[in-house]
């Protein structure tokens, strides 16, 4: 069974129905390493950015932004998200499950 969108909303919907992973449309990476806080957390400002001056501390800048994107696009430039569910037997509710999404990675 296959089944393809250009709405994120399904997306959310179809992974919603599970709690053990969260779905996360963007990542900030330092090398290979997950750099936890949001894309604009690196940049402090205010007393935040005095403080880190003063301990001469510097935060991990990401190098690598990674984005899920899904929707129409422009003219045959698509960015569908596929679903495809393949079941290890007809009677059972056991199965592979592939998702497939274009990932676009800018380095910063």
């Amino acid at each position: 069974m296959s089944f393809k969108t250009y709405d994120i909303d399904d997306v959310y919907k179809a992974m919603s129905d599970q709690s053990f992973v969260r779905l996360h449309l963007s990542k900030a990476f330092s090398g290979k390493t997950e750099i936890a806080s949001s894309a604009n957390a690196h940049q402090l400002s205010g007393h935040a950015a005095l403080q880190a001056a003063k301990q001469k501390t510097t935060a991990k800048k990401p190098s690598v932004q990674s984005q899920i994107n899904i929707g129409v696009g422009e003219g045959r430039v698509t960015r569908e998200c596929e679903f495809i569910w393949i079941p290890l037997f007809d009677t059972s509710s056991n199965g592979i499950l592939t998702v497939r999404v274009y990932v676009a990675k800018v380095q910063l």
